[in-house]
């Protein structure tokens, strides 16, 4: 009986020393909405990437706008390649975008570059929203 005892009290000591995570399947379900977000933008359906910011930039920043802003076609891969979330509603993706960068002064160098680029997603009602900062 004392094993027991014992056991259930490292498991319930072991469940309070952690800290807040979001889940593998909260997580899976993020890389999925960031990486069809990018989908959406290199197809250049800006209407329905503008549906993945967060309610609070659509209140300010309307489609139009947000079309304004982005170039589509650019882009040639991207993928997610890991998550952190420092709250359990509140992760940054890392998401690698490969695109071809073409120099404006000679139109025949080209140069293929892959770079990081770190997202603020945040969940909202069951949903994750992109959090764009310019």
């Amino acid at each position: 009986m004392a094993c027991w005892i014992t056991a259930a009290l490292a498991l319930g000591l072991g469940a309070c020393g952690t800290t807040a995570s979001t889940s593998a399947s909260a997580e899976a379900g993020l890389a999925a909405r960031a990486k069809a977000r990018w989908d959406l933008l290199a197809a250049g359906k800006l209407d329905e990437a503008y549906g993945y910011l967060s309610p609070g930039k659509r209140s300010v920043v309307t489609v139009e706008q947000y079309r304004g802003s982005i170039k589509p076609g650019m882009w040639r891969e991207w993928k997610v390649d890991g998550i952190e979330c420092g709250e359990p509603d509140l992760c940054k993706v890392k998401m690698l975008i490969s695109y071809t960068y073409k120099d404006k002064a000679n139109a025949s160098s080209t140069l293929d570059v892959t770079r990081p680029l770190i997202e603020t997603w945040r969940r909202q009602d069951g949903e994750w929203w992109f959090i764009q900062t310019d």
